[in-house]
């Protein structure tokens, strides 16, 4: 990820005889990542101090060498005319503090890679807005807030913060009972004594940051190395294609709309599998090459592909016979995805219309992952001699703090039986439940070791008799999702019948909406003794 600029050094004498009359040129490293870049730009500029500073959360080491605290951005912004230096495909809000502001860089879940900073924790003075008066201010913290990088808060409902320095409207800084130092977002917090949110105070529209957080997930599928992953994975796509097959003499004739169409595939197997017509709606810009790929395959008079959000587009027909998407993310639901689907299927879909996939399951079981476990935690105790084990505590929280996903589980580390933790059939389910989903769980240990925790993967069916069906599992072909891993910091030891019980909350995000939280407690044979951990998934 990297920005990119649009002058080239053959560039920097026409742009200095344009303001040659205005002021001098000087040369400005940026820096990032292990490599740099050098742009001329006018000398008393301070496009740098009041843009690029505030945006990209940088280090400003002198006037003339800055340093990118954020690794992770995809993006570019267009600066003022005058300083020519960086193109952007999209003009983000710069009122976006940059925690909030991410690219992920694996499409079985878009937000997966939770930025960290590699500079100083906070932007440099000058590119605060400072509001003295909130210096003297005190809030109170209503909603649970797990940092994204770590110039950002951890805080609880309930903490009590002093203001330190106001960034902008969504983003405040503050010290914490502790001690600590971050910032903090505004709508997850109270000015002591006032009953409203401090973002509603400051003005902040609710559908503003709604619209913020859809831009960030529907720029992830703009590129195509998201969906060469997708169509990559065999598993998926075959199954995608087989189920369609199967499924033909329901989709003969019949007009099918396809949501988060991407590159446009699943529109056309619809299309060879004799569909009517086929509309196929995308919210990302990746639809471009959609309509590219769909007149190579001579199929514009079967494939409409329509830009925009499924819950703001129309449609050129009343009804649909068909709704065909791939809207799986994370623990089946994560990303939010299939509360579009189940809007469409509401307003479009005719009554007894065929929804694909048309079942689902996400599955838990428990884990010894011990090798991979003792890699990332033992590893400290005995470093090349050195006794480095006061880290540890620091390492489970940087490696397992958060839900591992980016594994394949060996069928190995299964140590009992998967059970169902909830399953859906598309043509019922409802959007308010997936707000909380609870659910009670007992495994039977089949294998005696360690309980590290548990590892989650669902599955999808297509159609009703004979199916074809998607599995995630560790004992099916590895797929882009792989699975996910819920590991625990004081694993026990278990034994071959011991019965593990407990429960697994899925809670979504009140604000985040395409964002969860997992909390799993359990205990072993019953005894007085549980283990309990929350998991954001991912804010």
């Amino acid at each position: 990820s990297q920005l990119r600029h649009v002058v080239s050094r053959s560039d920097h004498s026409e742009m200095a005889n344009r303001h040659s009359n205005a002021e001098a040129f000087s040369t400005v490293v940026i820096h990032y990542s292990d490599q740099q870049q050098r742009f001329a730009i006018p000398s008393s500029s301070d496009v740098f101090r009041n843009v690029v500073l505030s945006y990209f959360c940088v280090r400003l080491e002198n006037r003339n060498h800055v340093y990118l605290s954020r690794r992770d951005l995809t993006g570019s912004i267009i600066l003022p005319l005058e300083v020519e230096l960086l193109q952007a495909s999209k003009v983000y809000d710069l009122q976006v503090f940059p925690g909030s502001r991410q690219q992920p860089n694996s499409c079985a879940n878009r937000f997966n890679e939770i930025p960290t900073s590699n500079g100083d924790p906070k932007p440099p003075p000058e590119t605060l807005e400072l509001d003295e008066k909130s210096f003297q201010s005190r809030v109170v913290v209503v909603y649970d807030y797990v940092p994204t990088s770590h110039n950002e808060l951890r805080i609880s409902m309930g903490d009590v913060l002093k203001v330190t320095q106001r960034y902008n409207n969504l983003w405040w800084m503050g010290t914490s009972q502790d001690g600590s130092e971050g910032f903090f977002p505004t709508n997850y917090v109270k000015l002591e004594g006032h009953n409203q949110l401090l973002s509603t105070e400051l003005g902040v529209e609710p559908q503003q940051d709604v619209d913020l957080q859809d831009d960030e997930y529907f720029d992830g599928y703009a590129n195509l190395q998201i969906h060469w992953e997708m169509l990559r994975d065999t598993s998926r796509t075959r199954a995608y294609q087989l189920g369609i097959t199967r499924l033909a003499p329901f989709i003969v004739g019949k007009i099918v709309m396809d949501i988060g169409a991407g590159s446009g595939i699943l529109s056309i197997f619809c299309a060879r599998a004799g569909a009517k017509h086929v509309y196929a709606v995308d919210a990302s810009g990746v639809i471009e090459h959609a309509r590219a790929v769909v007149a190579q395959n001579h199929l514009e008079d079967k494939i409409t592909l329509i830009k925009g959000k499924v819950e703001e587009i129309q449609l050129p027909v009343d009804k649909v016979d068909v709704i065909i998407s791939e809207w799986m993310g994370t623990l089946l639901i994560c990303e939010s995805m299939i509360a579009s689907v189940l809007t469409a299927r509401t307003k479009y879909l005719v009554q007894g219309g065929l929804m694909i996939p048309s079942h689902s399951r996400l599955f838990l079981c428990p884990l010894d992952c011990s090798d991979f476990y003792n890699e990332k935690i033992l590893f400290w105790d005995d470093v090349y001699g050195v006794n480095m084990g006061c880290l540890k505590k620091t390492a489970y929280e940087e490696f397992f703090g958060r839900p591992v996903f980016s594994r394949t589980i060996p069928e190995a580390e299964l140590i009992g039986d998967p059970v169902v933790i909830f399953s859906m059939n598309m043509a019922t389910a409802m959007e308010d439940q997936l707000e909380n989903i609870l659910s009670s769980f007992s495994f039977k240990i089949t294998k005696s070791g360690i309980l590290h925790g548990f590892g989650a993967w669902f599955d999808v069916d297509f159609g009703e008799v004979d199916a074809t069906q998607l599995s995630t599992s560790p004992k099916s072909s590895e797929t882009h999702w792989k699975q996910v891993m819920f590991l625990f910091e004081d694993p026990p030891v278990v034994e071959v019948g011991a019965l593990v019980s407990g429960v697994m909350t899925i809670e979504r995000n009140k604000y985040w909406r395409r964002h969860f939280e997992v909390l799993l407690k359990f205990t072993i044979n019953g005894n007085d003794r549980f283990w309990q951990k929350r998991f954001p998934v991912w804010r």
